[in-house]
């Protein structure tokens, strides 16, 4: 019912607007790292329940040992917060603030510290696993803060 005469021209609702050159490459580097982030997150999950596993069995070995020897509850908590490490990446994946990856720094240096210093010869694997938090933990947010600071110019 559109009347003779009016200007009307048929609007396709579907059509996605298209992004410019400059928010093209904006984008290219956000999917990046929220690939990157998926990724590490599912990863780090996978990890915590090897390093659970290992902690229990370390913790069992002690025990039967009786060599009094924190490295297999060490190992428990340490598989803890690569848990929650990765949960928060796959929650925080989109997110352009800084909050989850100065979260999650701040988790891994604690699981960084937790690991080094409960490390021993029985669990020195806890080692790898403590140095490989700091890594990821630092990496991502020195990632992101760089990002960050590439966007805003």
């Amino acid at each position: 019912p559109i009347a003779p005469g009016n200007n009307y021209q048929a609007t396709n609702y579907n059509q996605q607007p298209q992004p410019s050159s400059n928010n093209l490459t904006t984008f290219k580097t956000n999917k990046a790292m929220w690939v990157t982030k998926l990724v590490t997150g599912i990863l780090m999950i996978i990890v915590s329940l090897f390093i659970f596993f290992q902690g229990t069995l370390m913790g069992i070995g002690n025990t039967i040992a009786n060599n009094h020897h924190t490295s297999g509850t060490a190992g428990i908590f340490t598989a803890l917060f690569y848990l929650v490490a990765g949960i928060v990446y796959l929650s925080t994946k989109k997110m352009h603030s800084l909050g989850g990856d100065i979260a999650n720094c701040i988790i891994l240096i604690i699981t960084w510290l937790f690991a080094i210093t409960n490390a021993d010869k029985v669990f020195a694997d806890l080692k790898i696993w403590g140095w490989l938090a700091l890594i990821i933990g630092a990496g991502f947010l020195i990632w992101h803060i760089i990002d960050n600071k590439k966007n805003k110019s």
